[in-house]
């Protein structure tokens, strides 16, 4: 109850390494990487987000496409 999100991520971590996290919030990630909140590449979803979204950014996190395998949009 005393922390935030990111307390939390980090007291996740530190107890299971490798522990897949998904930062969620009402603000843009835009917006939380510009203050510093999270880094860019951290994985998040902004609020609201319908379930078919939400379970396509939980898949993504759990079986992330290694860098070797990602393309650019054509």
């Amino acid at each position: 109850p005393a922390m935030n999100g990111i307390e939390l991520a980090a007291h996740i971590q530190q107890r299971s390494k490798g522990q897949p996290i998904l930062f969620m919030s009402g603000y843009t990630d835009t917006a939380i990487v510009e203050h510093g909140v999270l880094d860019e590449d951290t994985p998040f979803i902004r609020k609201p987000f319908d379930a078919p979204t939400f379970l396509g950014k939980v898949d993504e996190v759990l079986h992330p496409t290694p860098p070797d395998e990602q393309t650019e949009p054509t």
